[in-house]
């Protein structure tokens, strides 16, 4: 099986987990703890929509296939040959390859097929422009910063002044009715003193190898945010924030215990149903 995985933290999902034996490969995006990139991405052309065409390794990779298409050789491109290809041209990321490598010296037309024909392919030639997509480290949630960019674009039509709107922006702490994950969550959840210098802070938690005995600790915790606080599927943006438990559990995968009683006692008072913590 090969996998192609484009997302933040993407390497996460696979570094200390997929072993070697698997008979799968998996190339991802982005290394366990760092941010992909987006491209091709009209905000200045259109301000109604706030989307990009795709990532800075999806686009390089379907971009250096309809150039390889044009070759002779391409049937015979190995996965190896395409993955360093691929990471040649993202130099925004760390594009990373786990599990099986014996799977790279395979065909990649084995997996994905070959058009004979390939007089239609063309290489694209368009202007590239990426963004970063920086929700764990951003001063504003994603609804915030573009709601209050709109307001800004829409001046002209009523809304309130320019100066006042970037205030708010380059000043977050007087948005009202932010929720911070570390007051609700953290205030008590490092455990022993020798415990919060090998995790790290909430902001940059260091880098822990994971394995698979952390999955029920760190399941566990994540269960009771969801049902003691707010639901972790409907506020995407707070999941870069919760890395910290991950932490916990790789240096005690007994913490949860803890963990979850101070979550219940810590979102007593958190309303229900609540959408864009950060």
């Amino acid at each position: 099986m090969l996998l192609y995985i484009a997302s933040c933290d993407a390497g996460s999902m696979f570094d200390g987990i997929l072993r070697e034996d698997t008979n799968i490969l998996a190339i991802t995006a982005s290394g366990p703890r760092e941010n992909a990139y987006a491209c091709y991405c009209g905000f200045d052309l259109s301000p109604s929509y706030y989307t990009c065409l795709g990532s800075l390794f999806s686009v390089k990779w379907m971009e250096d296939l309809d150039e390889s298409a044009l070759s002779k050789s391409s049937k015979q491109l190995s996965i190896f040959n395409d993955y360093r290809e691929v990471r040649t041209n993202v130099t925004k990321s760390n594009i990373m390859m786990y599990g099986d490598f014996e799977i790279g010296s395979e065909k990649l037309s084995s997996f994905i097929g070959y058009h004979e024909n390939s007089d239609e392919v063309s290489r694209r030639d368009l202007h590239e422009r990426e963004i970063q997509y920086q929700l764990a480290h951003g001063k504003l949630s994603v609804p915030e910063f573009l709601k209050l960019s709109t307001e800004l674009r829409q001046n002209n039509k009523g809304y309130e002044s320019g100066e006042t709107l970037q205030n708010k922006i380059e000043n977050p702490d007087e948005i009202s009715h932010r929720l911070c994950v570390q007051k609700h969550l953290l205030g008590g959840g490092k455990g022993e003193a020798g415990h919060q210098e090998c995790i790290g802070d909430y902001g940059e938690p260091n880098y822990l190898k994971l394995n698979l005995s952390v999955f029920p600790c760190y399941r566990s915790i994540l269960n009771q945010i969801t049902e003691s606080c707010f639901s972790l599927p409907k506020n995407p943006y707070v999941l870069d924030k919760i890395k910290i438990f991950a932490n916990m559990c790789v240096v005690d995968n007994q913490i949860h215990q803890m963990i979850c009683n101070i979550i219940i006692k810590s979102c007593s008072d958190v309303l229900d149903n609540i959408i864009n913590v950060q």
